[in-house]
């Protein structure tokens, strides 16, 4: 049955977002106080002290009659069957608890404790599984949250709490120690500091063989500990520690195949399997779950396991380890085979001769199909592990498989053979760290773990890679790891120094690339080329084609990758990018025409991504290609520009190095300059600033005037907001200068209002500010720029602030509202309301510039500008302060708070630290002085010392005095 309404989380109105559908977030506030008492009538006294946190205004009964109308209007629109209903003094809504997520839950939850009461654990863990799936986040994730619902959303808490400790015991006894495990990780996502839910963790990856992620993850939790908190480990962590280290055997992964029967091992048998991996290092998920799928094979048809993964991870010695650890389960004897990939492939019909002359058959029929058979019959009628090894096509396999019977085959394959019916794939990768430093010991012989940890990383964590390094160091002992990590870390050495004897990485990665097409082909050594190794499936397709792309894939010279948001990724493992260069340079090819092709189409869609953002950029943007993408493509990002943005964003910064390294400034540049909208909406400074700085030289030395302009006026902003007015009237002036040389009227008139908030800041304000807004004026007016005009009033009516000049401001901002409503910027329009709201605080009309300020946080808020909400919100609560509605002030600190942690800016942060300060303080003097410490820590990793040096004052003045201490009514 389809839920009509979820809470947990973002609210959703049958599926869809209640904000598509219920516009305004007061009647998504109604909807959502009715929902959490469904079937109960809500007094309308209580709906409106709800909805405007014990303050309703005097038209609360009009306003409550229009938000109940929009939902009913929104309900009947759906067509969901749930329905509002009025009675004298109050509303309710009348809906089956089957179509609301949180009276589900508790139904779920009442069910799974009566099964566990009664001595059926095993029935309750399906209900809990089902209860755990319902939460998709914090209730109400996306709403403003009204003080009232506090209690309501506890209580849900402590009911997640409840249910997720319940399923990780019944998953861990009864069920998935794997999905006990993902649980107790997600807990630790939101209370890294729990040790019970590290205990939790290691006993669920011991339970599941997983022995180096218990062992990780210990050392995890005492390194997180300590670094944060600068404590040791409790008794309960320790002894797990102790237990692990002086007991791994009872801890461990014991690989023992379930498969019943009573077979004897024949005399005949054979045994064919080459000799087990000696020093074989992890892969202990792997090879349970290759146990899991021979135990839990069906009945009427055998296991089949295709290993596969890039050249040189290790298949080869996964496949002949895990046979080894399976073949008692296979009396009748194992079989090995090479089918010698597509080098000098085996012919199918000589493969299938080979395996019945195993069986001691000898002279079967020529005809390939008739001795396939044959060997189907011998299969069916043994309990045979067959192990072939270096499959190329599905060709080659199929004749050599079973039909029916005990028999079993492991497969390894440098192709995924999806195409081979009935097979299961299994993926292998590079080994994660820890492993990789326990071969490089088993193989080289080091037992310092620090250099195990660096030739290690130096290898990539590439099994071949360190098996190479490895027997290099033996055979030199005079060669340290250091040195040997040092070149292996220097792309132009790196294939070099992996060449041991007969075994090279090159030649090994050469042997799937041989059989790629010349698209392929073209396509793996331009992707090699960037300065990146993760890529879009754009870049792919661009750089290879679609079947060249899916060649990349089939030959696991790709890999996917999928994050837990669902994107999709495509990998690229550093050593076979250095390979596809030394590819790309001995045939001589020159790759720069398809890296610009590659670039140029990035920089298109990242364009289109920066024109679906819902609010204009208040800068200069250079002129940018069309996206060269399909249809569905273009809707998508439209309509979801932060997650297009999102996902490309670490890639962002090898784009434009791989720009710069194919002379390609001109589009380093406008890479970074279509980005700086996203960033400046988001409030992204780090990153922004880093990517500017990147191609500011570059830029400079291409002579490029326009494209310097704008770069400079972007780190004159990031200055800006970083409270640095010195460092950003140098960068604007300069950036002035560029625009006015090329007649750029909009850039200059960006720049020069930039100069004005800079002077403004530095408290420099003179009459050349002044003659600065004027210019800025003019300059807009020529371009016909009607969001510049607004922005200039609005630079003079700080100017008039400035100077004390309050009632002249006022005209000014007039003049600036009608010009920000003309251009229909509603991101102009919250500037000029936050102007306002600042002149009236000085004028002494708290409550008018409460006012404005709240009408432009909703506009922040509705365009998703979390770094301008933070502010406003911040000073929002200075004037409730003020205005002695001390409990709004704090909601507003505290929206404030949220808004800098999630943008992880420190100085949004300790604005709201120190103002939060003046709220407690006449409650507590001791929450003040915490709040305090806070904002100074914060400002010092702002790495703004002399804020951090005032609130240190305060703080020194609130413990010397012991008395209120408020700094007043400061611009915010």
């Amino acid at each position: 049955m389809v839920l009509e309404f979820q809470l947990l989380g973002t609210m959703l109105i049958n599926g869809e977002p209640a904000r598509s559908v219920l516009p305004g977030t007061r009647a998504q506030q109604l909807l959502a106080t009715l929902l959490q008492h469904p079937n109960r009538y809500v007094a309308f006294d209580t709906i409106a002290d709800n909805l405007w946190d014990e303050r309703p205004p005097k038209s609360a009964a009009a306003n409550l009659r229009n938000h109940v109308g929009a939902v009913r209007r929104a309900i009947a629109a759906t067509g969901l069957r749930s329905r509002v209903e009025t009675r004298n003094g109050g509303y309710q809504i009348a809906i089956s608890p089957q179509l609301l997520d949180t009276s589900r839950v508790d139904e779920l939850l009442a069910e799974a404790r009566h099964l566990v009461s009664v001595q059926q654990p095993q029935d309750a863990l399906p209900l809990i599984n089902e209860a755990l799936a319902l939460w998709r986040g914090s209730p109400f994730e996306d709403l403003p949250i009204c003080s009232a619902w506090a209690p309501q959303i506890a209580r849900w808490e402590l009911l997640h709490t409840e249910c997720l400790d319940l399923a990780v015991r019944l998953n861990l006894e009864f069920g998935d120690p794997w999905q006990a495990a993902g649980l107790v990780r997600g807990r630790l996502d939101t209370d890294p500091y729990d040790e019970t839910a590290w205990c939790q963790l290691v006993r669920c990856c011991l339970a599941g063989g997983m022995v180096s992620q218990a062992v990780q993850s210990l050392a995890d939790a005492r390194q997180l500990l300590a670094d944060d908190l600068g404590t040791e480990p409790g008794p309960e962590l320790q002894e797990l520690e102790r237990q692990v280290r002086d007991d791994p055997t009872e801890s461990g992964l014991t690989v023992v195949p379930m498969l019943t029967g009573g077979h004897e091992r024949r005399a005949d048998s054979p045994a064919q399997l080459p000799q087990d991996v000696a020093d074989f290092s992890g892969r202990d998920d792997q090879l349970a779950e290759t146990v899991a799928l021979f135990n839990r094979r069906p009945e009427d048809r055998p296991a089949v396991l295709i290993v596969t993964g890039p050249p040189g991870v290790g298949k080869t010695a996964f496949v002949t380890h895990a046979a080894h650890q399976l073949r008692q389960a296979y009396p009748d004897g194992q079989i090995y085979l090479d089918l010698r990939g597509t080098s000098t492939p085996l012919s199918p019909a000589f493969a299938v001769t080979e395996v019945l002359a195993a069986l001691g058959i000898s002279n079967p029929s020529a005809e390939l199909g008739r001795a396939a058979a044959l060997l189907r019959s011998e299969l069916a009628n043994r309990r045979l592990l067959v192990v072939v090894d270096d499959a190329g096509s599905a060709e080659q396999l199929t004749p050599l498989l079973p039909g029916t019977g005990d028999s079993a085959v492991l497969v390894s394959s440098r192709r995924r053979l999806t195409e081979v019916t009935g097979a299961e794939l299994l993926d292998l990768d590079v080994l994660s760290i820890d492993d990789a430093a326990e071969m490089v010991g088993r193989v080289a012989g080091i037992a310092e773990p620090s250099e195990r940890l660096l030739l290690a990383d130096a290898c990539g964590c590439h099994p071949l890679a360190i098996r190479i390094a490895g027997g290099r160091l033996v055979r030199r002992p005079d060669l340290s790891v250091r040195a040997l990590a040092r070149r292996l870390s220097d792309p132009s050495r790196a294939l070099n120094e992996l060449t041991l004897g007969e075994i090279a990485f090159s030649s090994t990665a050469q042997l799937s690339c041989s059989t790629l097409g010349a698209a392929a082909a073209r396509g793996f050594r331009t992707l090699g080329t960037l300065e990146v190794g993760e890529f879009s499936g754009l870049t792919v397709d661009v750089a290879a084609g679609d079947d060249g792309a899916e060649a990349l894939l089939e030959q696991n010279l790709l890999r996917v990758d999928r994050s837990p948001d669902g994107r999709v990724s495509y990998l690229m493992h550093d050593l076979l990018r250095f390979h596809a260069r030394r590819w790309a340079d001995e045939i001589g090819e020159d790759v720069g025409g398809n890296v610009r092709a590659m670039l140029t189409s990035w920089l298109g869609v990242s364009g289109l991504a920066a024109a679906a953002l819902p609010s204009s950029y208040f800068g200069p943007q250079p002129d940018l290609p069309p996206p060269d993408v399909d249809a569905g493509t273009l809707a998508e990002i439209r309509a979801a520009p932060d997650a297009w943005y999102d996902g490309e964003r670490r890639r962002l910064d090898a784009m434009v190095a791989s720009a710069l390294r194919h002379d390609c400034a001109d589009l380093a540049s406008r890479l970074i300059l279509a980005w700086s909208p996203y960033f400046d909406l988001r409030g992204h400074t780090s990153a922004w600033i880093s990517g500017l700085e990147q191609v500011l030289a570059p830029t400079r030395a291409a002579g490029d005037d326009f494209g310097l302009g704008c770069i400079l006026r972007d780190i004159g902003q990031v200055a800006l907001y970083r409270d640095a007015p010195d460092e950003a009237a140098d960068a604007l002036a300069e950036s002035l200068q560029r625009f006015v040389a090329v007649r750029e009227w909009v850039g200059a008139g960006f720049a020069s209002i930039g100069l004005v908030v800079a002077d403004e800041m530095r408290g420099t304000v003179t009459d050349r500010t002044r003659r600065r807004c004027g210019e800025a004026l003019d300059w807009f007016t020529r371009a016909d720029h009607p969001a510049g005009i607004a922005a200039a009033h609005n630079a003079l009516a700080l100017v008039h602030l400035a100077r004390g000049e309050y009632d002249r401001a006022m005209p000014v901002l007039e003049r600036a509202t009608a010009a920000a409503a003309a251009s229909g910027d509603r991101h102009r329009q919250a500037q000029v309301l936050r102007r306002y709201a600042e002149v009236h605080a000085r004028r002494g009309e708290i409550a008018a510039g409460e006012r404005k300020l709240e009408s432009a946080l909703r506009i922040f808020l509705d365009l998703g500008d979390h770094r301008c909400a933070g502010y406003a919100s911040t000073r929002l609560g200075r004037l409730k302060l003020a205005s002695g509605d001390d409990t709004g002030a704090r909601r507003q600190f505290r929206e404030a708070l949220a808004a800098g942690r999630r943008l992880a800016d420190p100085a949004a942060q300790a604005e709201a630290w120190s103002a939060m300060a003046e709220a407690v303080q006449a409650d507590s003097q001791a929450q003040a002085v915490g709040c305090l410490q806070r904002s100074i820590r914060a400002w010092q990793v702002a790495d703004q010392q002399a804020k951090a040096a005032a609130v240190a004052d305060r703080l020194a003045q609130l413990r010397a005095s012991g008395h209120q201490v408020v700094p007043g009514l400061a611009p915010g």
